[in-house]
């Protein structure tokens, strides 16, 4: 028995977020599995309510990130914070079905 481990990473993973180590307070970016995500967060410790997690591409074809926005900007980030993403109301992926060009600095 895992005690629940592998339910939870399931679930972060299919939401496209993953606590990077659980006391840092950071979670990791990747794709998330559904078109539309809403987190319903309690007001009364999260004023801004609800986080909506949108993805653009079929989410069956579409596995790698082009770009990731968060609250209509670029973020250029694979990281965020907790409190970055409870104080915005939109995270973004825009999908596509392979990977993106990748350059070297």
């Amino acid at each position: 028995d895992d005690c629940g481990t592998m339910s939870a990473w399931l679930l972060w993973s299919m939401l496209g977020l993953y606590p990077d180590c659980p006391a840092s307070g950071n979670y990791a970016l990747s794709t998330p599995q559904f078109s539309k995500i809403t987190i319903q967060l309690n007001s009364k410790y999260y004023p801004k309510g609800n986080i909506i997690i949108t993805r653009d591409g079929a989410t069956n074809k579409a596995a790698y990130i082009q770009k990731i926005s968060l609250n209509n900007s670029l973020y250029n980030r694979y990281f965020i914070s907790h409190k970055q993403l409870v104080q915005q109301s939109t995270l973004h992926f825009t999908t596509t079905p392979t990977l993106p060009h990748v350059t070297e600095k």
